[in-house]
């Protein structure tokens, strides 16, 4: 009665859907694992921006680099417009932190 369901052309429909279907549920998973990343981002800029203000120069010492990501910083001196530079069409790269991103 049903032995048209073997034919080739419903086994390659199977096929599809079940592809399909896999694949749905990889790119769902996939949605969770970001948002988690996303998180740990957000709690990580979060305690660091609420962090007291401290000088810049404090921060060039002997400290772990991620504890310098999103600190608010003081800085003093003087502007030298010889020393100028213009950046044009600068863009963030995929994967990368705002500091990564910018190497001058």
């Amino acid at each position: 009665m049903y032995r048209f369901l073997y034919s080739k052309r419903w086994l390659a429909a199977l096929a599809i859907v079940v592809v399909f279907g896999v694949t749905c549920v990889e790119l769902g998973l996939w949605q969770l694992r970001r948002l988690d990343e996303r998180k740990k981002l957000n709690a990580a800029i979060s305690s660091h921006i609420h962090l007291p203000v401290i000088p810049v120069s404090s921060l060039f010492g002997e400290g772990d680099a991620a504890d310098a990501l999103y600190r608010r910083v003081t800085a003093t001196g003087r502007y030298d417009v010889s020393q100028e530079v213009v950046l044009t069409g600068r863009h963030q790269r995929a994967g990368r932190a705002p500091s990564e991103a910018a190497q001058w």
